[in-house]
């Protein structure tokens, strides 16, 4: 006779109504580890392996992703990597060394990210704002807008794509701002659609995954839950005017040198305080509006 129960197994999945968790099954789980510790001993072996076991591990754990969520993608990507460089599905593959500690990382946090709560509370206790140009990149925290970040492209930086800027802003804002976000749950606002996709995935393209990862490890040692969002470029003008800021050394400031150099020494002894002198002369909704224009000046 069937019996109410709190707890059930079901379509691979552990439900306990109790802790208001849905988890993995310990036979999934072992199934995992066994498969890992036959790849890793391949590679001790032979310092290789076949390639459909490498494929075994990924497809495990991408459809435990429900549970542990994204990070089964973007903590399998430079496995999937290796898997697509193998000639056929009969062949032996070498890892590369990301790949060996995407491994280990499976081996030893599988069992602490192994749980999904019914509710979870979906609110953020910082929001960014990040964007980048053809000069530079630039981002800031809403909640104080003088938290910004920026900086240039070199000349390598240049030939990127616009993806590879846009996601390597994301990686050297969250750098910039880690001090101000460590321990909190970040929504993060984007203007570039693949970005979204690579920060939670991962990508297959390794130069782009580099970043990702990155990434991903920042959060990791900082304890940073981040949620990126895609938003429309007229949705993000002001992150779009930081990354678009010159730096002030190369050729912003030349334009008046010349008039500088001129000043009477009285009036040249104010002249590093007179973008705040301004600014306090002007009503507060003058420079709310106008706050990066005088950050600008001042720089």
């Amino acid at each position: 006779m069937w019996s109410p129960s709190k707890t059930l197994k079901y379509l691979g999945y552990f439900i306990d109504k109790d802790k208001a968790i849905l988890s993995i099954p310990v036979e999934r789980l072992s199934k995992l580890f066994d498969t890992i510790i036959q790849v890793e001993l391949s590679l001790e072996n032979l310092g290789k392996v076949y390639v459909r076991t490498v494929a075994s591990v990924i497809g495990q754990i991408i459809s435990m992703s429900y549970v542990i969520g994204n990070v089964a993608y973007i903590m399998t990507k430079y496995l999937s990597i290796d898997v697509m460089s193998a000639c056929s599905w009969k062949s032996y593959i070498e890892l590369s060394v990301q790949s060996k500690e995407q491994l280990i990382f499976w081996r030893q946090n599988l069992k602490c990210v192994n749980f999904k709560h019914f509710v979870f509370d979906f609110s953020c206790h910082t929001i960014v704002y990040s964007d980048a140009s053809g000069t530079g990149y630039g981002g800031y925290t809403v909640e104080n807008p003088k938290n910004i970040a920026h900086g240039m492209w070199n000349e390598n930086d240049l030939h990127h794509s616009s993806t590879w800027k846009e996601l390597t802003a994301v990686k050297c804002v969250l750098h910039s701002l880690i001090d101000f976000m460590r321990d909190k749950r970040i929504k993060w606002f984007t203007d570039n659609q693949n970005v979204v996709s690579i920060v939670h995935k991962g990508s297959m393209k390794p130069y782009l995954q580099d970043i990702a990862y990155d990434t991903f490890v920042t959060c990791l040692k900082y304890n940073v839950s981040l949620e990126v969002e895609w938003i429309s470029r007229a949705q993000n003008e002001i992150a779009d005017y930081i990354c678009r800021i010159i730096d002030t050394d190369d050729w912003g400031i030349a334009v008046f040198r010349n008039d500088i150099a001129e000043l009477p020494n009285d009036l040249n002894s104010y002249l590093a305080i007179i973008p705040d002198l301004l600014a306090q002369s002007k009503s507060d909704n003058t420079v709310k509006k106008y706050f990066y224009g005088f950050l600008r000046w001042k720089k």
